[in-house]
């Protein structure tokens, strides 16, 4: 018991806190250029096109649209940019990355696990008005998440 405590305590010892600035500046530009300003046009003038109601079809084709295209296409895409920029690589080298992540990581099903239900919420109970809202505090914990997996 005792050899097992003492390996817990070189474990934490080891695992200083500190904060990453670069990294945190990464999660705020893309926070605030996609969560608050991309998502307002997409959801309040692109979303709309394909209908304003809560029936189940107009719910599955903005769901089918949102993490089947904008998401791996544009919103994934566009942290790995913001990190790989802000770290001083190429958009290729941030985009390799983004795919590597794809391929090896999942990263995009991780998505999906959480926003296909996340988004059926959204556009059939959520109120128009709080629509960015809502996706902005789950997103919160998809970020973190993120970071997990852009930091492995």
């Amino acid at each position: 018991l005792k050899k097992a405590r003492g390996g817990d305590l070189d474990v934490s010892e080891k695992r200083k806190f500190s904060i990453d600035l670069r990294r945190s500046a990464v999660f705020l530009i893309y926070g605030g250029l996609y969560q608050g300003c991309a998502n307002e046009f997409i959801y309040n003038s692109i979303l709309p096109l394909l209908g304003t109601g809560t029936d189940w079809k107009t719910v599955a084709r903005k769901v089918v649209v949102d993490v089947g295209f904008i998401v791996p296409l544009i919103c994934i895409p566009m942290a790995y940019l913001v990190k790989g920029l802000l770290l001083g690589r190429t958009v290729g080298a941030s985009y390799t990355n983004y795919w590597n992540d794809v391929v090896n990581k999942g990263v995009v099903f991780k998505h999906w696990m959480i926003f296909i239900p996340v988004q059926c919420l959204t556009f059939s109970v959520i109120p128009q008005h709080l629509r960015v809202s809502f996706v902005a505090c789950v997103s919160f914990f998809w970020m973190i998440i993120l970071s997990c997996i852009l930091s492995s």
